[in-house]
């Protein structure tokens, strides 16, 4: 195995945990939104380091989020079509016309606090981080 299999794997289970209520276009958005930060630098441009951030993907990093316990079936189809699509997008060879370069994501229905980070520093400032998609209920922003 391999840092970019790691990496590949660790980002498929992250897009699973985060999306799969949108089916592939909304986990293969979650993989877009993590190779955007590391193309912008983030976190050293590192997917893991990315991934794990505090407080960057809730399914990950919070404790107490009752995704943060639960794996996908290697059987679903849905997941098993992100596990096929994950190369193409960590090596920067599928182009992002699904988020158009988004950085975050949020369902604004249901994932949001009103008055909270997201809200406040993200939808709040529309001039800075414009909406680029919309996958199924969730928003994605640059």
């Amino acid at each position: 195995m391999t840092v970019a299999d790691l990496e590949k794997g660790l980002a498929c289970i992250l897009a699973w945990r985060e999306e799969r209520s949108n089916r592939v276009n909304g986990m293969l958005g979650v993989l877009f939104v993590v190779r955007n930060r590391a193309k912008a630098g983030w976190n050293e441009g590192s997917w893991t380091k990315i991934i794990e951030a505090h407080n960057q993907f809730s399914s990950i990093s919070v404790v107490g989020n009752s995704q943060t316990v639960l794996f996908p079936d290697p059987r679903d189809p849905d997941f098993l079509a992100i596990m096929q699509l994950v190369d193409s997008v960590y090596d920067d060879t599928r182009p992002d016309n699904l988020t158009q370069g988004a950085l975050y994501y949020a369902d604004l229905n249901a994932g949001v606090t009103p008055g909270g980070w997201f809200e406040t520093n993200i939808v709040a400032h529309p001039d800075i981080h414009p909406r680029t998609a919309q996958i199924g209920t969730t928003t994605y922003f640059k």
